[in-house]
């Protein structure tokens, strides 16, 4: 049987932060549209074509949307995941080939990660989801990324502030994590569609560096040239604070960041791609952090 070939790509939430490195690396390869709802406020090159739909997502307009589609690329924020399965459904019966599903982040198959962070238990009931349409003749592709190393460090994620030189360090800060810039996820989903076969119906593991708080922190300090005020905070104590926080209605998002930095750092929560990360597959070469870190202070 000859490996399908993809050809047209829509990709749904392409205004978050991680839509523009996806659109540029697909337009290398693929005819790109994008599917916008009418509440969405973003804006997009003119050389893609936007087709909007309302807020619900409902069944017949994502039917035409999908329509002589070969991919969709579903990068819908966390709070809307559950989503997915209607969209996913809607993309059976339009007959598209391959469903990319909202990943993107940490090991959703790792229970020590859902035990801390269990909002990945949604992201792995897609991926069940997904399995179940196989028979349907749909496929799929999901990315477990880690972290988005650049633009979590420019928005002062991953418990670094780049403005103000400061550092929270959990644990001790040598717990190895694997992590990805935008540019090499991008990458790695252009490349993961110009392997059909290679890439059908599996989890990819990519990571553009896999390496500890302290290390970033050295590098940050070395390209900075000036000392950085740390803060040593245990995980159990940020776990149980943020699951506080969600009980007492304090705010979540600043709850919900404690608790992906608890996986992101913790140990055994499959945070490290080591020796089964998919970069050789795809041809993805790891990146040099200095280098990063260093693009990341320039901007």
């Amino acid at each position: 049987m000859a490996s399908p070939v993809f050809q047209r790509v829509i990709v749904l939430g392409a205004g978050g932060s991680l839509g523009p490195a996806i659109l540029k690396a697909l337009a290398r390869h693929f005819e790109v549209s994008i599917l916008t709802r009418k509440c969405s406020t973003s804006s997009f090159a003119p050389t893609f074509k936007v087709v909007t739909i309302a807020d619900d997502y409902p069944t017949a307009e994502l039917l035409e949307a999908f329509k002589n589609q070969d991919v969709v690329v579903c990068l819908m924020s966390p709070w809307a995941c559950e989503s997915q399965k209607q969209i996913i459904d809607a993309a059976v019966k339009a007959g598209v080939k391959r469903f990319i599903p909202a990943e993107f982040a940490y090991d959703s198959t790792n229970a020590n990660a859902i035990k801390h962070l269990p909002a990945l238990q949604i992201r792995a009931n897609i991926v069940t989801h997904l399995q179940a349409q196989e028979s349907k003749g749909l496929t799929w592709t999901a990315f477990i990324t880690g972290p988005f190393l650049d633009w979590c460090l420019l928005n002062g994620r991953m418990g670094f502030d780049v403005v103000n030189r400061e550092a929270m360090i959990f644990d001790q800060g040598d717990q190895p994590f694997s992590t990805s810039t935008l540019a090499l996820i991008g990458d790695a989903v252009a490349r993961a569609l110009l392997q059909p076969e290679a890439t059908q119906n599996r989890r990819l593991f990519v990571s553009s560096v896999t390496t500890t708080q302290n290390k970033i922190l050295a590098a940050l300090q070395k390209h900075s040239k000036e000392p950085w005020k740390t803060t040593s905070v245990e995980s159990r104590t940020k776990v149980d604070e943020a699951n506080e926080m969600f009980k007492t209605g304090g705010d979540p998002v600043e709850a919900f960041k404690f608790l992906i930095m608890a996986v992101q750092y913790g140990a055994n929560t499959g945070s490290d791609f080591s020796g089964r990360d998919s970069n050789e597959l795809l041809g993805l070469v790891h990146e040099d952090l200095d280098e990063i870190v260093q693009r990341v202070l320039d901007d």
